[in-house]
């Protein structure tokens, strides 16, 4: 199994590196992969473990089988899969972390990924809940991810998937909302496909879209109602929105109708898992504009 994966870690590119540093970076991942006492807490650098739960067998199940679809998954986008195991899960305990999670790590959500210390953090929820944002921090893990080393010989954020640092000021980042909505995309396409075909997670899924349909009101049509299921629901509507223009502005390359959709979210995802961004930036700026791309990551950025 352990031959099927080419990544050894999650860096995929390492920027202005020689050959000799670059094998010393990768070293330093592999130790904060496969080392517990490197598993800490991105603002206040506590341990994980000292706030986390132990998964149960049914956890540890279904995040075996998360991870073996993924791989599958991430291939059909063009992407190198990383080699996930469930030690990569930490389930935080509620008693323990309170609600200190932003002391933590410098913001608040479900779940978090840490691609420097490689681990994937849950708060937790109910199952369904949980094995779902197992789906979407597995996302951002296999995502495309580059460091650059610094003048002071430290590494910075690059890129990660479609977030992308601007090089004169490594905390303005481009791209970022577009970067969730993509992954929030890709989740979506894996739970139906893996998740809603588990007859364990039924009774789960029925009563989400009960509250999903409670909190919308009204007749919410289908695509309001699945965005609901899914993270960041607000970011949809405008997303498939560009899709289809992009689609319907450039018909020699993109089929009609929902085919040509797919067709133009597939061009993005693929940069997402693969860091090749140039047909994207192309197609954009012939549909929107010279100069249009960047400003697009400028006011999608965080």
């Amino acid at each position: 199994m352990q031959g099927e994966f080419k990544r050894e870690t999650s860096v995929s590119k390492i920027v202005d590196a020689s050959p000799e540093e670059e094998q010393e970076i990768i070293e330093v991942f592999k130790n904060n992969l496969y080392n517990p006492d490197e598993k800490k807490f991105s603002k206040s650098g506590e341990l994980i473990r000292d706030y986390e739960r132990e998964k149960t067998d049914k956890e540890i199940e279904m995040m075996k089988y998360i991870f073996e679809k993924v791989s599958e998954f991430v291939r059909r986008y063009g992407g190198e899969p990383v080699n996930l195991n469930t030690e990569y899960v930490h389930i935080l305990d509620n008693n323990k972390i309170g609600n200190d999670l932003f002391e933590k790590i410098g913001k608040v959500g479900q779940s978090f990924y840490n691609p420097f210390r490689q681990y994937i953090g849950l708060m937790d929820f109910d199952n369904l809940s949980n094995m779902q944002n197992v789906v979407h921090e597995s996302m951002h893990a296999n995502s495309f991810f580059s460091v650059e080393i610094c003048q002071d010989g430290n590494l910075n954020f690059r890129r990660g998937g479609w977030e992308t640092s601007v090089k004169q000021n490594y905390k303005e980042i481009y791209f970022w909302s577009l970067n969730e909505a993509i992954t929030s995309e890709l989740e979506k396409r894996f739970v139906k496909e893996f998740l809603m075909i588990k007859p364990e997670l039924n009774d789960d899924f029925e009563k989400r879209k009960i509250k999903a349909k409670e909190i919308l009101g009204g007749n919410p049509s289908e695509d309001e109602l699945e965005d609901m299921l899914y993270s960041y629901p607000e970011s949809k509507p405008g997303l498939h929105s560009m899709f289809r223009d992009i689609r319907d502005k450039n018909p020699s390359k993109f089929k009609p109708g929902k085919d040509g959709e797919e067709e133009v979210f597939n061009m993005f995802a693929r940069v997402y898992f693969t860091g090749n961004i140039l047909e994207v930036a192309r197609i954009f700026e012939k549909t929107y504009g010279k100069g249009s791309f960047r400003d697009f990551g400028k006011r999608n950025k965080q």
